[in-house]
């Protein structure tokens, strides 16, 4: 790796050692030096220190000694070794396997600490000392003593190991730790809920990462400066983007954020250098401090209406926007500098009615070029419906003093979704009352488009070939309906089989079941509940 050298000195009262070609090589017998952190003879030397060779007859390796050695790898500590000072092997990264002897006693607070590529590290029952923190981030300590509430600083002791990654025992219900090590896509067992913090931090050698809807929470700096991750899909149920989640994925450029998230913490994507484009989800309310701070590839970004809080810094230095789209009625309170470094002049796109309102609120005042949000041309004069096999795109026409839409769509009978906009278009609420096809009960977007006389919307998820009813109100302030029109219309394609006269599991893809009391339809090879939820 490097050009042929050669270093050497002293380390001790009888001890010498000798940096040559990758290999830091200690001779003789007795003590080393206790050193502070950056006072080793080789630590001007580190990043040439690849390999350790140790003397079988010294006795201790004293504090600091191999402090930062970013690219030593393995170390295989001698037999005669009593005690291992502290910061020994501090912030060693790359360190992947070391292997402690049955003579060691005593293990100084912080020696391990930060050497994240270790996935485990057996520690034997002569040891009766442990200092602070003396194995912080190291994913797991297998201990063989008796030594009780020693700071061990680990994320596990005694876990269970699987590949890459840490478990508190073998059922894998409850996951603590990941190897640093840990190289392309990783996928968590659906056994697993909540993801703790830190727990894929510095994994730069992972690509994917599959979370599972089981999980409802993710702690913060949970995939700090995972470089090598390019896209990521968020899990429903997620309510909280936590601090410093995602800060320094540099190579991440896709990320799928639910609907269920209401808040972006600090710092989450801060230095996100590759992301070009982000969606926010319906129902967000608040992005916290430099959430997308220095993410300067970031073209455009869409805020939603449910949207209350910009804090400071936000979208600090996104040097790369061409467009801003805030579909908020009201204008988001924006903290000082949310925008700095964003130029002022590209076009901000809000609803119509409020370009007034923005033009006037504090620091988005600052950009110079409102334009309401694009809308088509045609005129919307009656309910339309342009059919897909799969979906229906509804318009039609605004309403006088109406202040609500609901758009119901029926089955016969059987009533399939309700949905519910303001008169700014802004869907409010949706409600689905039988499975979609799809299995994901979305429409296809949150705000209505506004045309030049009414509101358009799709709604997908739909069965092919099949007649549906349609039925959209409009009210007043009050709640009173002011206006009602019914449609009817068919969807394009064939008829699919008709779930309620299946009585038994007829089809390998398609039919009924039933499995623990519960009624499940098996539709195209996929299970879903009644209330279509997708079973994985």
């Amino acid at each position: 790796m490097f050009a042929q050298y050669s270093y050497s000195g002293v380390c001790g009262n009888n001890l010498q050692w000798n940096l040559t070609d990758g290999t830091l090589t200690i001779t003789g017998w007795g003590e080393m030096t206790n050193y502070l952190k950056t006072d080793a003879p080789w630590y001007a030397y580190r990043a040439y220190i690849e390999r350790l060779e140790l003397s079988k007859d010294m006795t201790t390796i004293g504090n600091a000694a191999f402090y930062d050695c970013n690219y030593l790898t393995s170390v295989n500590i001698p037999s005669g070794v009593t005690s291992i000072g502290g910061n020994a092997f501090y912030c060693c990264y790359a360190l992947e396997r070391v292997t402690i002897p049955n003579s060691v006693k005593e293990i100084w607070g912080y020696a391990f600490r930060e050497c994240y590529s270790l996935t485990t590290v057996e520690v034997p029952n002569t040891v009766t000392w442990v200092g602070e923190d003396a194995f912080t981030f190291v994913p797991n300590v297998v201990y063989h003593g008796t030594l009780e509430g020693a700071p061990w600083g680990a994320y596990s002791l005694n876990g269970y190991i699987d590949g890459f990654l840490v478990y508190s025992d073998a059922t894998k219900t409850n996951l603590l730790a990941c190897s640093a090590a840990a190289t392309g896509a990783i996928t968590i067992p659906n056994t697993i809920t909540s993801l703790p913090k830190s727990l894929f931090s510095m994994c730069s050698g992972i690509t994917a990462i599959n979370i599972p809807n089981t999980v409802t929470s993710i702690g913060y700096g949970a995939f700090y400066k995972c470089s090598g991750l390019t896209s990521i899909t968020i899990p429903d149920g997620i309510t909280t983007i936590e601090e410093n989640t995602f800060m320094y994925c540099s190579g991440l450029t896709s990320v799928t954020i639910p609907n269920s998230v209401t808040s972006i913490g600090r710092y989450a994507f801060r230095y996100c250098s590759a992301l070009e484009n982000i969606t926010l989800p319906n129902g967000l309310t608040t992005i916290e401090e430099s959430a997308f701070g220095f993410c300067d590839a970031l073209k455009t970004i869409t805020l939603p209406y449910s949207l209350t809080k910009i804090d400071t810094e936000a979208f600090w230095k996104c040097t790369a926007l061409t467009s801003i789209t805030c579909e908020a009625a009201t204008p988001p309170t924006c903290k000082s500098y949310a925008f700095e470094w964003v130029p002022k002049s590209i076009p901000v796109y809000v609803p119509k009615e409020s370009i007034d309102a923005y033009s006037e609120a504090e620091n988005w005042k600052k950009f110079t070029d409102f334009r309401p949000i694009q809308a088509p041309e045609a005129e919307v004069t009656e309910v339309k419906v342009e059919l897909g096999e799969y979906s229906a795109v509804i318009s039609w026409p605004a309403v006088t003093n109406a202040k609500l839409y609901t758009i119901q769509v029926s089955k016969g009978e059987k009533l399939i979704c309700t949905l519910v906009f303001n008169e700014q278009g802004q869907l409010l609420n949706v409600t689905f009352n039988a499975p979609s096809r799809n299995g994901e009960n979305n429409g296809s977007a949150r705000t209505a488009t506004q045309t030049a006389t009414g509101w358009q919307y799709t709604i997908d998820g739909l069965d092919p070939g099949t007649t549906y009813n349609l039925t959209i109100s409009a009210q007043d302030d009050k709640g009173v309906e002011i206006d009602k029109k019914n449609r009817t219309f068919q969807t394009q394609g064939t008829t699919p089989t008709n779930f309620d006269n299946v009585t038994g599991n007829t089809s390998p893809r398609n039919g009924k079941s039933l499995r623990d009391g519960q009624i499940l339809i098996l539709r195209d090879g996929k299970t879903y509940t009644v209330t279509g939820q997708e079973i994985r």
